[in-house]
């Protein structure tokens, strides 16, 4: 079958309501660094709605596997993605745009306990690095598996804040601001890079992962244990620091 004869703007409004198709476009006339985030930003955004659609096929995965499935969605919508490409040690995603100068880093953690955010953060603040300081985005990428993923992650920013402000950490200029796109489930913070001297971005997400159905085969289903206790537990005052079933 041929192709029909339209043009580049009659081909664009048919894929307007398509994040994936009307962003691959776009991709290649992109003309800026900011441009390229805020597409990939939406990408990203549509790639976490699709993994948390189907909590119940992500229960048993390791935070590689979660990471490796969601770089696989966003190779899919045209984007170049890697995972453990070194730039100040082994990062969780590097995301490239047509200007090998325009990264977009990542950090993944599952989200047991505000440790395991604050180490993520650490790295992505102090350790990693962008292909270009001009250029410094990222994003940490929380999969929680507990409940009420909006609260848990609004305690990691008020954390984040005081980790910012620790002595040996000294990220000057920091401050925190909602994020428009995700609403309560992504905030995003701004400092001044300890390297550079420049204003860095790091995009806070949740990915709502939880799955503890409570009708009557969720109830005795034995898969669903070990998340029950560990939920219960927490809820009794464990504290954070209580991991939840991976």
């Amino acid at each position: 079958m041929s192709l029909p004869n339209v043009s580049l703007a009659a081909f664009y409004d048919k894929a307007k309501d398509n994040p994936v198709t009307r962003n691959m476009v776009r991709l290649f006339y992109v003309e800026s660094y900011e441009e390229f985030i805020e597409i990939y930003d939406e990408i990203l955004d549509f790639a976490i709605a699709k993994l948390q659609e189907n909590p119940q096929h992500h229960q048993e995965d390791s935070e590689d596997a979660l990471t490796v499935k969601l770089m696989n969605l966003l190779e899919m919508a045209g984007f170049s993605v890697t995972t453990g490409t070194t730039g100040g040690g082994n990062k969780d995603l590097t995301v490239r745009c047509l200007n090998p100068d325009w990264t977009w880093i990542g950090e993944a953690k599952k989200f047991n306990s505000l440790t395991d955010l604050r180490e993520g953060f650490l790295q992505l603040t102090t350790r990693y690095r962008n292909a270009n300081p001009l250029y410094a985005r990222g994003g940490l990428i929380a999969y929680t598996l507990r409940p009420q993923a909006a609260v848990l992650l609004k305690e990691w920013i008020a954390e984040a804040a005081t980790v910012a402000n620790d002595a040996t950490v000294k990220l000057e200029n920091f401050r925190v601001e909602d994020c428009k796109l995700r609403p309560k489930l992504a905030y995003n913070s701004f400092h001044t890079d300890v390297a550079s001297g420049l204003e860095c971005q790091i995009r806070h997400m949740a990915v709502v992962l939880m799955h503890l159905p409570d009708d009557k085969s969720g109830r005795s289903a034995k898969k669903y244990e070990k998340a029950r206790e560990a939920i219960k537990n927490a809820a009794g005052g464990a504290g954070d620091d209580v991991a939840a079933a991976a």
